[in-house]
């Protein structure tokens, strides 16, 4: 498990990121937590084990979708 932080377009990602998917993750995926800030540091997305505020605009979905994509599958050694 590791712990990322991260930006994507301005926005500050902070994500807890399994070697292997779960049925906890986002998606069933290897992302149990995961929390997205605009640059004025208002939380826009927040999952923890399930959703807390889902993204409701098409920056944050497109920034959820970078991420699930970033982390569908293991990482090759």
């Amino acid at each position: 498990m590791n712990d990322k932080r991260f930006k994507i377009k301005g926005y500050t990602v902070s994500a807890k990121v399994h070697d292997k998917p779960s049925r906890f993750g986002l998606g069933k995926g290897r992302v149990s937590k995961l929390r997205v800030k605009t640059p004025g540091g208002k939380t826009v997305i927040n999952y923890d084990r399930g959703w807390d505020i889902k993204p409701t605009k098409d920056i944050h979905r497109e920034i959820l979708g970078r991420i699930v994509t970033k982390y569908r599958k293991k990482k090759k050694k």
